[in-house]
């Protein structure tokens, strides 16, 4: 067993066996006599569980762009999906939550969100970007993403399970936000608006 490993599966991607790993920061899907496939839980955007099949669909930066990586796992026993499920789910909100709380009080804009997810608004589906002092929404119906600046933000509140951004001119935009997600999301966003208008002041 390698250094650090949690737990080894053997599970089944489109009928190939591979081996599925547990670490503390990281879960690996090892193809027999393949190099592993090594996706971080901070990574991870959604993790679903069907009976003995798990589908973890994660995102991040590739050459400098977003890549979406979708890894459908079926394992011998239910028993074995719902332990790694549960494992996953729970690291994915601890590691949201402690990158969250570890943030430097002035931390400048960044080219790396905070959070990124999938997500809604309206009828239109894509993803939410969330930075230090504003949030992007990209969708393929969208020929322009979104960019919302919390300078122009008045407050961000919950609203019917989505987060509502109200806007200085009145307008509101929601948007859909995994339940996983959604109260480090919020007080994220709480936070930083406040902390644009406070340096908005100065």
């Amino acid at each position: 067993m390698d250094e650090g490993m949690l737990r080894n599966e053997l599970g089944f991607w489109d009928h190939e066996k591979i081996g599925v790993e547990l670490y503390e920061d990281v879960i690996k899907f090892r193809p027999i006599g393949e190099k592993a496939i090594e996706i971080p839980y901070r990574s991870i955007i959604s993790c679903k569980r069907y009976i003995r099949e798990l589908y973890i669909t994660s995102r991040g930066m590739v050459s400098g762009m977003y890549d979406t990586r979708y890894i459908p796992i079926e394992f011998e026993s239910k028993e074995t999906a719902d332990y790694y499920y549960h494992f996953v789910v729970k690291r994915v909100e601890e590691t949201a939550q402690t990158e969250e709380s570890d943030e430097e009080e002035e931390e400048s804009p960044s080219d790396k969100p905070a959070f990124s997810f999938e997500s809604s608004m309206g009828l239109s589906e894509g993803y939410l970007n969330i930075f230090s002092d504003r949030a992007v929404y990209s969708s393929e119906v969208q020929e322009r993403d979104l960019e919302i600046s919390y300078i122009n933000v008045r407050d961000v509140k919950k609203s019917f399970g989505c987060i509502r951004f109200e806007m200085e001119n009145h307008a509101h935009m929601n948007f859909q936000v995994p339940n996983r997600l959604f109260q480090p999301v919020l007080q994220y966003l709480q936070g930083h608006v406040e902390k644009a208008h406070v340096h908005e002041l100065e």
